[in-house]
């Protein structure tokens, strides 16, 4: 790769001094810090640069860049955020105050605890549907964790009163309701620490805690490390940005890469502004990467008009000199239905015309367009796949298999306990609830020490939990791989398959479980290079770092997926659906529970237009319709176009005489009537803006 003068010079900065580069969409990023982790490491004298990325995907990418540069077995060391996190607390786990096995807890965990201490705490079982949204658990649960991520010690007594406020504000409660929330989420601390797990938060948390009280356990840390490289920094919380500030600020350079208009994700503790507290605190020089490699001119400079109209960006131009290109368009149907046929014919005819299908991906703002869009994807026959399924870690078998594995090595883990409750004859829930309540009633207790005999539990359940766990202990210290410790489950008193009566079923429970054994194994023979003392079965009590945001995309399909999971892809041709006043920007008062909805500030939805804008190389068309029906609704939901249509720089409009589709797909009308309707429209909302409450 012939390199621009900016990323030479992001290569050659000087290690003892920190930078920030500000790297657009599609400038290279990837290879240019690759390059300046290899170009540093060997200046460092027995110190390691530390890179950190934000998903599993991107580490191994760029453990992958940094092998084909022939600097493998340099002193690179590659984590995810929370990876890291891990490998701090599992490294001196007794200064934390954890035991030796402690537990991560994966969302199944999480959701399952949430919902029980709810339950406990008074929460009614019928909720009116006006109120689902408000005393929704897992609501106030992430809540809890953005507090969390914002650096208060949700265990502090002395913070009750802010946070019961902060939940109190999210969710419009009542005195009375307020009570049940924090009874809720005390529970879940008590159970975590009953239970000697922990949740996400905590991975990165706790180090925080412990680098910012303890200097001798700072200077240790910061022993090893030499320069720090942090990816997609725009993404950073603001306990990542301290937890790097605590470890970097006086002792070594940092290059902090990000791009301050792909920051999609505040919705989730993102801080943006951690790119303007950066460059302060450290006084960091600025080079900006703003040539765009993957896109046409034409989508570089429509996307670029659109973020210029953000304030408080940092200063930059995104350019191409890549062919101009079709300029982006913008196409109107007067419904969700005639909307999704007119993706689907664009792409059939492209597929007809010998474009492959992973060429085209069709982005959306949240999960529900996707119904509509598959729908017409169907009538047309196109082949495709939705981003954003069940992943492999989520399946019930797979969490069996992993939740067994923990509780041999933790037997406090009562979130693994309740995980396996189904797996165990002759022990069913109400014997598992009253073992999990003797478990945290008493620090001693363990399935370890199961006594003879407990309230509530007959002594058949008991002797049953008591085998069973005996059993588990034995193969999980003499299984030597993933894959017999499998066949244990298989063959086993877990006996999985078994309990599967429907044969279709049975057979794609057996190939996920081959998989977990085979994706166990491979991580294993891969990380055992640079970590000797690792097992399959710290490899197997890690599958909670999976990171399900980024699929793989597989070849020969079409892909669709909201613009969040979209992000670090790109395809040659992108449809964005929904490009509506409600939809994208998204209006506040809607889809408040969806897992991608998220944040609803009007700069960060125009971050999100721009994101899945740049994701296309050579074309990108936008699509508007007047009304949706989506599942579920009494009526449709009338919709302008999007007021970044008016930002959007060159956006030609197109009406249906343009685009040929067969009879029926539009009701007969007066396109000039429909393209100068459009045409106000747009002019109107220059007027105007909108209101996200």
């Amino acid at each position: 790769m012939e390199l621009n003068p900016q990323q030479q010079a992001a290569i050659d900065h000087p290690h003892e001094r920190s930078c920030l580069v500000m790297a657009g969409a599609g400038s290279g990023k990837t290879t240019v810090i690759a390059l300046r982790a290899a170009k540093l490491a060997p200046k460092l004298q027995g110190q390691s640069v530390l890179m950190l990325t934000f998903s599993n995907k991107a580490a191994q990418e760029m453990k992958a860049r940094i092998k084909r540069l022939g600097s493998e077995s340099m002193n690179i060391q590659v984590d995810t955020y929370h990876s890291y996190g891990l490998r701090l607390l599992k490294d001196d786990y007794a200064g934390y105050g954890l035991s030796e096995g402690f537990t991560l807890l994966n969302e199944a965990d999480v959701k399952r605890s949430i919902r029980q201490k709810a339950r406990d705490a008074g929460l009614p079982k019928d909720i009116s549907s006006e109120d689902r949204k408000r005393l929704s658990p897992s609501a106030w649960l992430n809540t809890w964790s953005l507090a969390k991520q914002a650096g208060f010690n949700v265990n502090n007594p002395e913070n009750r009163s802010e946070l019961c406020s902060r939940i109190a504000k999210a969710h419009n409660l009542s005195s009375d309701e307020i009570a049940i929330a924090w009874g809720t989420l005390r529970g879940y601390e008590d159970e975590k620490a009953a239970a000697s797990a922990l949740d996400f938060d905590d991975l990165l948390y706790l180090p925080l805690l412990r680098v910012a009280r303890d200097e001798s356990y700072r200077t240790t840390i910061r022993s090893g490390i030499g320069h720090i490289v942090v990816d997609e920094a725009q993404d950073t919380n603001r306990i990542q940005y301290e937890l790097i500030k605590r470890l970097a600020l006086g002792h070594c350079g940092v290059t902090y890469v990000g791009d301050d208009d792909q920051s999609i994700y505040a919705w989730r503790g993102a801080d943006v502004s951690n790119l303007h507290r950066f460059v302060h605190n450290f006084s960091a020089d600025q080079i900006r990467l703003e040539q765009n490699y993957r896109s046409t001119q034409a989508i570089v400079n429509g996307a670029a008009d659109l973020i210029s109209h953000n304030t408080n960006r940092l200063d930059k131009r995104p350019f191409s000199k890549s062919m101009v290109g079709k300029t982006p368009t913008m196409e109107w149907a007067q419904d969700g239905r005639a909307m999704a046929d007119a993706i689907a014919h664009q792409i059939r005819a492209g597929i007809d015309a010998g474009k492959a299908p992973e060429s085209f991906a069709v982005l959306y703002r949240t999960n529900r367009m996707a119904m509509l869009v598959e729908q017409g994807l169907r009538r047309y026959g196109v082949p495709y796949q939705v981003v954003g399924g069940m992943s492999l870690f989520e399946r019930t078998e797979v969490v069996a298999v992993t939740a067994a594995i923990r509780l041999a090595s933790n037997p406090r883990d009562t979130f693994a306990l309740k995980a396996i409750t189904p797996f165990v004859d002759a022990f069913g829930n109400s014997s598992s609830y009253e073992v999990c309540q003797w478990i945290e009633d008493s620090p001693s207790s363990s399935l370890a020490a199961l006594p003879e005999s407990i309230e509530g539990i007959q002594a058949r359940a008991l002797l049953s939990l008591k085998d069973f766990y005996e059993d588990l202990k034995v193969e999980a210290a003499f299984a030597s791989s993933a894959h017999e410790f499998v066949q244990w489950a298989i063959n086993g008193p877990m006996a999985i398959l078994e309990r599967e009566k429907d044969d279709q079923l049975r057979e794609k429970r057996a190939g996920h479980l081959k998989a977990l054994g085979d994706d166990i194994d491979a991580e294993l023979a891969e990380r055992i290079k640079s970590e000797p003392k690792l097992t399959w079965r710290d490899v197997l009590g890690e599958v909670a770092l999976r990171d399900r945001r980024q699929e793989q995309v597989e070849g020969g399909l079409v892909t669709l997926s909201t613009i969040h999971r979209a992000k670090g892809l790109e395809w040659d041709v992108v449809h964005i659906a929904g490009f509506s006043n409600g939809l994208l920007p998204l209006d506040s008062r809607e889809e408040l529970m969806d897992e991608d909805a998220g944040y609803h500030h009007l700069e960060e939805e125009r971050r999100l237009a721009y994101v899945g804008l740049t994701r296309a190389r050579h074309e990108v068309i936008l699509h508007h319709a007047d009304s949706y029906q989506f599942p579920g609704m009494a009526k449709p939901l009338e919709c302008e176009p999007s007021l970044f249509a008016q930002e959007v720089g060159g956006l030609v409009t197109r009406t249906f005489s343009e685009t040929t589709l067969p009879d029926g797909c539009f009701e007969a009308e007066s396109l000039e009537s429909l393209h100068e309707d459009f045409q106000r429209l747009l002019h109107a909302q220059n007027h105007r803006s909108m209101r996200l409450s």
